[in-house]
């Protein structure tokens, strides 16, 4: 027997009524958390070392702490210093933490700041140190405010930016806040240090990461960002020791 419309007509008002209910309910529903950016391969230094990169707020950065041990031009970076040769330098020098291999495998090579300006380049062509600048970009774009931006100690700790920065492994414990939402995979490589001796020369491995920026402060320090295990901000510091080692990241240029 054939409906009639009148008959029909609360059907299709029912119908209508679930379909919007269910729209209501998709409209409601958090918003799902964006996977960290893939990293690029296939940036290489002068050694063949390759590197990952990754694209944070327009630019391509490192996503991989450097390992080169020779200058853009060939030249070998000094390396195999005892303390004190490598209190005194000023010149460019490189250490692996605690001198194993498997470390400079896993977290790079510590850099004193010297090798960051070096004009032979210690960066793949094309690419160079950040600045100070530069890093402060990178952190306005994880949630630094920029009022904090220019000032110096754990800035964007609200906003969890360190957190969005640090790798999701090899941190001890309780690594907070860490997600490596954007893809930069900071590690804790720890430093060497210029002012203490053996065996407190090499410290901080599994807690800190430090890394240089190419921006001078004054003769004897420059500006420098740390990320803890136990923070969730990034600390800017214009007092990094030129002399101390620390890890180091490469920029595209624009």
């Amino acid at each position: 027997m054939r409906r009639s419309f009148t008959s029909i007509v609360p059907l299709l008002m029912a119908t209508g009524a679930l379909l919007l209910v269910a729209s209501c309910k998709k409209d409601k529903e958090e918003p799902q958390p964006q996977p960290a950016p893939v990293p690029q391969q296939g940036l290489l230094d002068v050694e063949g070392n390759g590197y990952d990169t990754v694209v944070i707020g327009g630019r391509t950065w490192m996503a991989e702490n450097l390992r080169v041990s020779k200058y853009r031009n060939g030249d070998p970076i000094t390396t195999g210093l005892n303390f004190g040769d490598w209190q005194n330098l000023s010149i460019g020098a490189y250490a692996i933490y605690d001198d194993a291999s498997s470390n400079n495998a896993t977290y790079g090579k510590l850099y004193n700041w010297y090798t960051t300006v070096d004009l032979r380049g210690l960066c793949p062509t094309g690419w160079s140190i950040p600045s100070d600048q530069d890093w402060a970009d990178l952190e306005a774009f994880v949630g630094v405010p920029i009022a904090q931006l220019s000032q110096t100690g754990e800035r964007g700790a609200a906003n969890n930016s360190g957190g969005k920065l640090k790798a999701t492994q090899l941190w001890s414990s309780p690594n907070l806040g860490a997600t490596n939402s954007v893809g930069f995979a900071a590690l804790p490589a720890g430093h060497r240090s210029s002012w203490s001796a053996p065996p407190l020369s090499y410290s901080w491995l599994g807690l800190h990461g430090h890394f240089w920026t190419s921006t001078s402060f004054n003769g004897i320090q420059a500006y420098m960002r740390v990320l803890t295990n136990s923070e969730q901000g990034i600390h800017r510091h214009d007092n990094g020791v030129k002399t101390d080692g620390k890890s180091c990241r490469c920029i595209k240029n624009l």
